[in-house]
């Protein structure tokens, strides 16, 4: 699976949290230093390349499954367990 990405193009760099209340989960986007946005974009990038490397189709996941600690797996962000990163996505940024 080829995955299209530019890190060169990333200018930004968030921290997103969800926080749990009485009317359900409330995600923010919270803004971070240049330090912090560093370090998220290298772990990002460092995900990536291992994505990248390898050479077998990604399975869906499946709950039912066990899985190793690291494993490359798929979920589309329509599926209805991808909903709280969905969410997370979609924050606002925390005033």
């Amino acid at each position: 699976m080829r995955l299209l990405f530019d890190f060169e193009e990333v200018t930004f760099t968030e921290f997103g949290i969800g926080v749990d209340r009485n009317s359900g989960r409330t995600y923010f986007a919270i803004p971070v230093d240049a330090g912090v946005q560093d370090v998220l974009l290298k772990m990002a990038s460092d995900t990536w390349g291992f994505m990248k490397e390898q050479t077998d189709i990604p399975d869906n996941y499946q709950p039912s499954e066990k899985y190793a600690s690291t494993e490359y797996l798929i979920l589309a962000i329509e599926n209805e367990m991808a909903t709280s990163i969905r969410k997370l996505h979609e924050a606002s940024v925390h005033p």
